[in-house]
């Protein structure tokens, strides 16, 4: 078998351990693969920030190219890449929350466009998912939605907003089921009741003790529940909006998110 000295540590080692090279004579080059893979670690540990920076330069005026190529890399390694993404991400979970969470603050905007156009591309499969995840996980996704209103109150609101702005026949039926209920509901509240039982509570929310702005009915209108006085409470507009229609309703759980 064929052997060749390196000229740079000086030993005699089989020749596949040298790269082909055609401008030499004998067409290997002349340091082995070792001694060439330590030049190029230390030199790239020299000079690593004008690499990095040539890096960026190549990219930016190649960017098309390096576009199409990765498309293409990725689409030809695809499980390959998945594969190895999921390993990574469960030995370094802090490190990828860390870099995520300032990724999303320093690209906020960003993003809101980037999910926004991908929710029109698939929003029938978004929906279609989501549902099925509530379906499956109801105590779960309502724990969860109750804590992104809480977290997200600004943001709430102004959803909230533009779907009435955006669906005006919608708000107005909702409107008239509503009154409906109450018309067909049993019982009935004066005034001076209604106000008394204000008083009672101090015109705090029954759940939060936070500023009341509404009254409640405790067992939803929607699910049988009546205008008796016994059956509303004053509530704030936050702990009216997560407690919806649904019952029943585990207040002490309510109440402890709404901390």
């Amino acid at each position: 078998m064929d052997t060749k000295r390196c000229s740079k540590c000086g030993m005699v080692k089989n020749i596949e351990q040298f790269q082909k090279n055609k401008t030499k004579k004998d067409g290997y080059a002349l340091h082995c693969k070792s001694c060439t893979s330590d030049y190029h670690k230390t030199y790239y540990i020299k000079h690593r920030e004008k690499i990095l920076a040539q890096g960026v330069v190549q990219r930016i005026k190649h960017r098309e190219k390096v576009l199409a190529r990765s498309a293409i890399y990725r689409e030809k390694h695809r499980e390959e890449l998945r594969s190895s993404g999921a390993i990574y991400r469960a030995d370094n979970h802090e490190k990828v929350s860390i870099s995520r969470a300032v990724y999303r603050k320093k690209n906020t905007a960003k993003i809101r466009v980037s999910n926004a156009a991908y929710y029109i591309k698939y929003s029938e499969k978004i929906l279609t998912r989501n549902a099925a995840y509530r379906k499956e996980n109801p105590e779960k996704a309502r724990a969860s939605e109750t804590a992104w209103r809480k977290n997200n109150p600004e943001r709430k609101r102004a959803i909230c907003a533009t779907w009435e702005q955006n669906n005006p026949e919608a708000c107005k039926a909702k409107i008239h089921r509503r009154r409906a209920r109450r018309v067909n509901a049993d019982g009935i509240a004066s005034g001076v009741q209604i106000e008394a039982r204000w008083d009672y509570y101090g015109g705090k929310c029954y759940i939060c003790g936070g500023s009341a702005e509404a009254i409640d009915h405790i067992i939803p209108l929607a699910k049988g529940g009546s205008n008796w006085p016994a059956n509303l409470r004053p509530i704030c507009g936050r702990c009216n909006s997560v407690k919806g229609a649904r019952w029943p309703y585990d207040f002490k759980e309510a109440r402890n998110l709404m901390r």
